[in-house]
Protein backbone atom coordinates (compact mmCIF):
# COMPACT_ATOMS: atom_id res chain seq x y z
CA UNK A 1 0.00 0.00 0.00
CA UNK A 2 1.45 3.36 -1.05
CA UNK A 3 1.12 6.25 1.41
CA UNK A 4 1.64 10.01 1.30
CA UNK A 5 1.17 13.00 3.58
CA UNK A 6 1.02 16.73 2.99
CA UNK A 7 0.31 19.72 5.18
CA UNK A 8 0.04 23.48 4.94
CA UNK A 9 -0.42 26.17 7.55
CA UNK A 10 -1.83 29.66 7.10
CA UNK A 11 -3.44 32.38 9.19
CA UNK A 12 -7.10 33.33 8.90
CA UNK A 13 -8.04 36.89 9.87
CA UNK A 14 -11.01 35.63 11.91
CA UNK A 15 -11.53 34.37 15.43
CA UNK A 16 -11.21 30.69 16.19
CA UNK A 17 -14.99 30.53 16.84
CA UNK A 18 -15.71 32.02 13.39
CA UNK A 19 -13.33 29.59 11.68
CA UNK A 20 -14.85 26.68 13.57
CA UNK A 21 -18.38 27.72 12.57
CA UNK A 22 -17.28 27.87 8.93
CA UNK A 23 -15.87 24.33 9.14
CA UNK A 24 -19.34 23.10 10.09
CA UNK A 25 -20.79 24.48 6.84
CA UNK A 26 -20.67 21.95 3.98
CA UNK A 27 -19.96 24.61 1.34
CA UNK A 28 -16.71 25.51 3.12
CA UNK A 29 -15.26 22.16 2.04
CA UNK A 30 -15.87 22.70 -1.70
CA UNK A 31 -12.51 22.99 -3.41
CA UNK A 32 -10.41 21.83 -0.44
CA UNK A 33 -7.85 19.14 -1.12
CA UNK A 34 -9.52 17.52 -4.08
CA UNK A 35 -13.10 18.12 -2.98
CA UNK A 36 -14.87 19.27 -6.13
CA UNK A 37 -18.45 19.19 -4.87
CA UNK A 38 -19.95 18.37 -1.48
CA UNK A 39 -23.35 16.67 -1.42
CA UNK A 40 -25.49 14.50 0.86
CA UNK A 41 -24.17 16.29 3.91
CA UNK A 42 -25.24 15.09 7.35
CA UNK A 43 -25.87 17.83 9.92
CA UNK A 44 -26.90 16.95 13.46
CA UNK A 45 -29.59 18.69 15.51
CA UNK A 46 -26.97 21.06 16.94
CA UNK A 47 -25.91 22.22 13.47
CA UNK A 48 -22.64 20.28 13.40
CA UNK A 49 -21.43 18.75 10.17
CA UNK A 50 -21.25 14.99 10.76
CA UNK A 51 -20.34 13.69 7.33
CA UNK A 52 -20.74 14.22 3.62
CA UNK A 53 -20.16 12.73 0.22
CA UNK A 54 -17.98 14.56 -2.26
CA UNK A 55 -16.77 14.28 -5.80
CA UNK A 56 -13.10 14.34 -6.74
CA UNK A 57 -12.00 14.64 -10.36
CA UNK A 58 -8.81 12.84 -11.38
CA UNK A 59 -7.75 12.72 -15.00
CA UNK A 60 -11.13 14.06 -16.10
CA UNK A 61 -12.99 11.30 -14.28
CA UNK A 62 -15.20 11.95 -11.23
CA UNK A 63 -14.94 9.68 -8.21
CA UNK A 64 -17.43 9.81 -5.35
CA UNK A 65 -15.88 9.77 -1.90
CA UNK A 66 -17.26 9.69 1.62
CA UNK A 67 -16.08 11.83 4.54
CA UNK A 68 -17.00 10.39 7.94
CA UNK A 69 -16.14 11.89 11.34
CA UNK A 70 -12.87 10.90 12.94
CA UNK A 71 -11.85 13.34 15.69
CA UNK A 72 -13.58 16.49 16.82
CA UNK A 73 -12.45 18.80 19.60
CA UNK A 74 -14.53 21.96 19.39
CA UNK A 75 -12.62 24.99 18.13
CA UNK A 76 -9.35 23.00 18.04
CA UNK A 77 -9.46 19.97 15.73
CA UNK A 78 -11.76 18.49 13.11
CA UNK A 79 -10.74 15.44 11.14
CA UNK A 80 -12.44 13.20 8.60
CA UNK A 81 -11.85 9.68 7.37
CA UNK A 82 -12.10 9.78 3.60
CA UNK A 83 -12.67 6.79 1.36
CA UNK A 84 -13.48 5.91 -2.21
CA UNK A 85 -12.86 2.88 -4.42
CA UNK A 86 -9.15 3.67 -4.81
CA UNK A 87 -7.96 5.86 -1.92
CA UNK A 88 -8.46 6.11 1.82
CA UNK A 89 -7.10 8.71 4.16
CA UNK A 90 -7.57 11.44 6.69
CA UNK A 91 -8.11 15.18 6.36
CA UNK A 92 -7.20 16.93 9.61
CA UNK A 93 -7.78 20.64 10.36
CA UNK A 94 -6.18 22.12 13.46
CA UNK A 95 -6.83 25.61 14.80
CA UNK A 96 -4.76 27.73 17.18
CA UNK A 97 -4.92 31.31 18.37
CA UNK A 98 -2.45 33.71 16.79
CA UNK A 99 -1.90 37.41 17.35
CA UNK A 100 -3.48 38.34 14.01
CA UNK A 101 -6.25 35.73 13.84
CA UNK A 102 -6.38 31.96 13.82
CA UNK A 103 -3.69 29.55 12.72
CA UNK A 104 -5.18 26.98 10.34
CA UNK A 105 -3.21 23.82 9.59
CA UNK A 106 -4.57 21.28 7.13
CA UNK A 107 -2.92 17.88 6.91
CA UNK A 108 -3.80 15.09 4.52
CA UNK A 109 -2.77 11.45 4.77
CA UNK A 110 -3.56 9.24 1.79
CA UNK A 111 -3.11 5.56 1.04
CA UNK A 112 -3.84 3.57 -2.10
CA UNK A 113 -6.36 0.76 -1.79
CA UNK A 114 -6.55 -0.57 -5.34
CA UNK A 115 -4.23 -1.67 -8.10
CA UNK A 116 -5.21 1.35 -10.18
CA UNK A 117 -4.39 3.80 -7.38
CA UNK A 118 -1.08 2.06 -6.66
CA UNK A 119 -0.08 2.46 -10.30
CA UNK A 120 -1.00 6.16 -10.30
CA UNK A 121 -0.18 6.96 -6.69
CA UNK A 122 2.96 8.98 -7.40
CA UNK A 123 0.96 11.31 -9.63
CA UNK A 124 -1.92 11.49 -7.13
CA UNK A 125 0.40 12.23 -4.19
CA UNK A 126 2.34 14.83 -6.15
CA UNK A 127 -0.88 16.56 -7.17
CA UNK A 128 -2.07 16.68 -3.56
CA UNK A 129 1.28 18.02 -2.30
CA UNK A 130 1.45 20.71 -4.99
CA UNK A 131 -2.22 21.68 -4.71
CA UNK A 132 -2.64 21.72 -0.94
CA UNK A 133 -1.09 25.17 -0.30
CA UNK A 134 -3.39 26.73 -2.91
CA UNK A 135 -6.50 25.02 -1.56
CA UNK A 136 -5.69 25.89 2.08
CA UNK A 137 -5.15 29.54 1.16
CA UNK A 138 -8.46 29.46 -0.74
CA UNK A 139 -10.12 27.90 2.31
CA UNK A 140 -8.75 30.70 4.51
CA UNK A 141 -10.07 33.32 2.06
CA UNK A 142 -13.46 31.64 1.94
CA UNK A 143 -13.69 31.46 5.73
CA UNK A 144 -12.79 35.13 6.06
CA UNK A 145 -15.48 35.93 3.48
CA UNK A 146 -18.04 33.80 5.38
CA UNK A 147 -17.15 35.18 8.79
Amino acid sequence: MSKATASHKTTVASSRAEVWAALDRPETWNGVAGVERVHQEVIDDQGRLRGFRFDTVVGGRAFESVASPRDRFDERLMSWNITNLHIEGIIRVELEDEADGTGLTVEIELASTSLMSRMLFGTIADGVRRGLPRTVEALASQITGNG
